[in-house]
């Protein structure tokens, strides 16, 4: 993927996902190979599966998200961002 879709792929997953709640999202936005480093800190299982479990977690802790995006970082195979 070129850089600026691997961008807008995090940016929707910020948004959407994790500041709507929008989880259907997860399973076009994420290869299920995919690697979410803080899900396999706690102990999470690796992949999608991953994801998912990190985003449930993080909606269970709050009661009122908002997402605001500092930066997003990307080159053709891998993402990150700070928010």
């Amino acid at each position: 993927m070129s850089i600026a879709q691997n961008e807008q792929i995090m940016r929707t997953y910020l948004e959407e996902v994790c500041g709507k709640g929008r989880m259907e999202l997860i399973e076009d936005l994420a290869n299920e190979d995919m690697v979410d480093e803080a899900a396999l800190m706690v102990g999470g299982p690796a992949g999608r599966e991953g994801l998912v479990s990190h985003v449930n977690l993080f909606f269970s802790s709050l009661d009122d998200t908002k997402i605001d995006i500092k930066r997003i970082v990307a080159n053709e195979d891998e993402v990150m961002a700070w928010c």
